[in-house]
């Protein structure tokens, strides 16, 4: 079963520049690349895998760069 989150679940309040909701595409596209890179970053510092769907496979990603398939 494919959950999907919603964008705005992403948002936490204090850390963003402008809301979300008033970004153009651009704005938008930018703020979910580093996102993405904030997320990894966060994880990778507490030790954590980033885990994700690739191809149908659930992949664990390390900060060593290792990726393995759970």
């Amino acid at each position: 079963m494919d959950i999907m989150i919603k964008e705005q679940d992403f948002i936490k309040k204090g850390a963003m520049q402008k809301d979300f909701f008033q970004m153009n595409e651009e704005e938008k596209k930018d703020w979910r690349k580093n996102i993405a890179e904030k997320t990894k970053a966060t994880l990778f510092a507490k030790g954590q895998p980033l885990v994700y769907r690739k191809e149908g496979k659930m992949i664990a990603e390390y900060a060593d760069g290792r990726i393995i398939e759970v």
